[in-house]
């Protein structure tokens, strides 16, 4: 292998691992924003999203999304976090 192909492996690889984590950390945010609304435990709350008809990564971009959409800008570390 190349070094060229080998760093293309390494890139390729980075951004698979960027991109579970940004699912993972969405994920949990969902749970948290659940388990706030529905007065549940995270269980409960996991297995809603699970049981969401869109799929359980689409119930948590939409729920995030919500979220982030009514965040009023400066007041939640996370989301300027997001963004840099």
């Amino acid at each position: 292998m190349t070094f060229e192909q080998d760093e293309h492996a390494v890139e390729t690889l980075a951004r698979r691992v960027q991109r579970g984590v940004g699912q993972r950390a969405g994920f949990y945010e969902a749970v948290g924003v659940l388990r706030g609304w529905q007065g549940c435990d995270s269980a409960r709350a996991r297995q809603d999203l699970a049981d969401g008809h869109d799929g359980q990564d689409a119930e948590v971009t939409r729920v995030s999304a919500q979220v982030n959409a009514r965040a009023r800008p400066g007041t939640d570390p996370d989301l300027g976090f997001a963004e840099r």
